[in-house]
């Protein structure tokens, strides 16, 4: 009785430890702890970029102004940006993935189980037992798999102590269903192919970062451009209404003139106050694309657009795309995929049979100490059949297969359509960008021009206020606009170029040039 109430007095003490109440702080991870997991990693060059939670949102963790042309704003992406390093992370675990359907095709070591009993019943003889078993087994290439295991065990009390060791070798083959090199090996099949899919996007998406971010730091640069453009607007238009303002005293122009050039005054300021805000905004966005705090001083290095070239190379572009293109080549090998997985689930479909050997060999103490006499070997071979008789989920399964390779099929005709398409998309874009950037200079050209003469004559009293000022927002507008299409223009030749697998991204920003 008195274990009895031993065992009942336990329980009763840890009922109270299976409540959930304040779970929050009772089941809380110090920091502590998890730099320990952390450092006890068994690949800690793999651990990627760590960054402090606790740091204050938006502060800066960097001293003084950071000043970055666009190669080093791309290096820096490459390095810190957050979801590149998500990307990076994913094609580490599909190649820890991979390592590890690899290393199924090794000899594996089986767990080493040891186990130890006691035995006592009321009115007997207290008995113990003790047991160790291991084993290796080495996969076969065409499905089944060759086992050598062995396990020892020793007994004593009840009378009689005994040993006794029992190696064994088992071989299985199957001859039908899981039979073959496609089936046997199509989950390491996968994860390998996951593991090329992943080195693929990672470098596709590298580059589009790339682009992107070049894109960025071009735009808030022609958007500084900007600025200063609207600035020498603003300067202008308060000469204008200064001009307007002596002219009316004179009576060389009307009250609706002197109003308008007021009014064209307030305008400029509002353009410049938004251009200016805006492009705070731009920045912004830009340094947590860089893994910056929003406060951080970032000094952006000018740096022209050229002009693109007058022509664009497009022979045989469409069959550079085919062959190059990273994410084309992810599609077509995720075709064959499809056509894997509708072979392997026609083979579900198949009776199983399976041709087994095993020997064995038993030897008790007695055995040993005579030194094995006799023969101790057991051998056995066999061969088993398995017939599915209910065939609905078998062939409802293999009609679902069917259907998802119809559905990849068409997807993947749609894909080399669409492969296509954007091909022709990214040839057009430069040209486009080719055409616009001429058009936009000769846009400049004329305004300034015009400007020029209009100018002339509202001083000569011959046009209105209003046509000067129509003049001074034409050419700030075209100005703008062509520092758009310059950066446009690159980064369309950039996109083409990426979209034919030919962009190699260099820490030197030679990918840059055309």
């Amino acid at each position: 009785m008195s274990g009895r109430s031993s065992v009942a007095g336990i329980l009763v003490l840890l009922l109270p430890a299976c409540s959930m109440t304040g779970f929050e702080d009772a089941y809380r991870i110090d920091d502590a702890r998890v730099e320990e997991l952390l450092a006890d990693a068994p690949w800690p060059d793999r651990v990627s970029r760590r960054e402090n939670p606790a740091a204050p949102p938006g502060e800066p963790v960097t001293a003084g102004a950071l000043r970055l042309d666009v190669v080093d704003s791309v290096n820096l992406a490459l390095k810190n940006n957050r979801d590149l390093l998500r990307v990076l992370e994913g094609r580490f675990l599909s190649e820890i993935d991979a390592e590890l359907a690899l290393h199924r095709y090794w000899p594996l070591l089986q767990p080493l189980t040891i186990t130890s009993s006691y035995h006592e019943a009321s009115g007997g003889v207290p008995a113990r037992t003790d047991a160790a078993g291991i084993g290796v087994s080495q996969r076969l290439p065409f499905g089944g798999a060759v086992t050598l295991s062995g396990a020892a065990a020793a007994s004593a009390g009840g009378g009689a102590d005994a040993v006794a060791l029992s190696p064994s070798l088992r071989v299985s083959l199957p001859l039908w269903r899981s039979a073959g090199a496609i089936v046997a090996n199509s989950a390491e099949i996968a994860s390998l192919r996951s593991a090329v899919y992943a080195g693929r996007e990672l470098d596709h998406f590298r580059q589009v970062l790339a682009i992107d971010i070049a894109r960025r730091h071009y735009s808030l640069i022609q958007a500084k451009k900007a600025i200063r453009n609207l600035e020498i607007n603003l300067e202008n238009a308060r000469k204008l209404r200064n001009q307007s303002e002596a002219m009316f005293r004179f009576g060389r122009v009307t009250k609706t003139d002197l109003f308008r050039a007021e009014f064209q005054v307030a305008r400029a300021e509002n353009d410049l106050l938004n251009a200016v805000e805006n492009r705070k905004l731009l920045e912004d966005v830009f340094k947590i694309q860089l893994a910056l705090p929003p406060g951080t001083d970032v000094d952006l290095i000018a740096a022209d657009v050229e002009p693109p070239p007058e022509t664009v190379e497009d022979a045989g572009y469409d069959e550079i795309v085919r062959a190059h293109n990273l994410l084309w080549k992810n599609t077509l090998d995720r075709y064959e995929d499809e056509k894997r997985a509708l072979h392997a689930a026609a083979d579900a479909r198949n009776p199983r049979l399976d041709v087994t050997a095993e020997a064995s060999a038993a030897a008790t103490s007695d055995d040993i100490l005579r030194g094995y006499r006799g023969d101790p070997a057991v051998w056995s071979a066999g061969i088993a059949l398995e017939v599915p008789l209910d065939r609905m989920p078998l062939d409802r399964d293999y009609q679902a297969a069917v259907l998802r390779f119809l559905q990849a099929e068409r997807s993947f005709v749609q894909s080399r359509d669409e492969l296509a398409r954007q091909a022709r998309e990214r040839v057009i874009s430069v040209k486009q960008g080719i055409f616009n950037v001429r058009l936009q200079q000769r846009s400049v050209d004329e305004a300034e021009k015009a400007l020029k003469v209009l100018t002339y004559e509202y001083r000569q009293g011959k046009v209105a206020n209003r046509d000067v000022i129509e003049a001074q927002n034409k050419l700030i507008e075209a100005q703008n606009q062509l520092l758009r299409s310059l950066v446009d223009a690159l980064i369309a030749r950039l996109e083409m170029r990426q979209f034919a697998g030919q962009l190699q991204i260099d820490a030197e920003g030679k990918w840059l040039k055309p």
